[in-house]
């Protein structure tokens, strides 16, 4: 689709280290297919990445509105919660991913993500 080319490439960009570009291309691939959680991903991943809790949970949980099944969103805004030390959003987010996609997090505890979680 030609949004995941615009997510791509905002990806390309973030490596480039064009941040700026890259969050154009990410706002474009989700002009482009408001219906697609990845724009949003990709928006969540650069905030994350720059200190932007506020939003990388905005962009994260829309993601998430979008598609609720979709376990990389949730692994993400697990990953987001966790970082910012809200750690009841980071244990709801942990159980439906057990929930939702038990054979690869089914066997692991919270406690144990915690403690792989740098």
């Amino acid at each position: 689709a030609i949004a995941d080319r615009y997510v791509k490439a905002s990806a390309d960009s973030v490596r480039a280290g064009d941040i700026g570009k890259a969050v154009d291309q990410a706002r474009m691939a989700s002009r482009l297919e408001p219906w697609n959680p990845k724009p949003h991903m990709q928006l969540a991943t650069i905030a994350g990445s720059r200190g932007d809790t506020g939003t990388a949970l905005s962009e994260i949980d829309r993601a998430v509105e979008l598609e609720p099944e979709n376990w990389q969103a949730r692994v993400l805004r697990f990953q987001i919660n966790f970082d910012a030390n809200r750690r009841e959003a980071a244990e709801r987010d942990f159980q439906v991913l057990r929930e939702i996609n038990p054979l690869l997090f089914g066997s692991y505890t919270f406690e144990d993500v915690s403690a792989m979680t740098p």
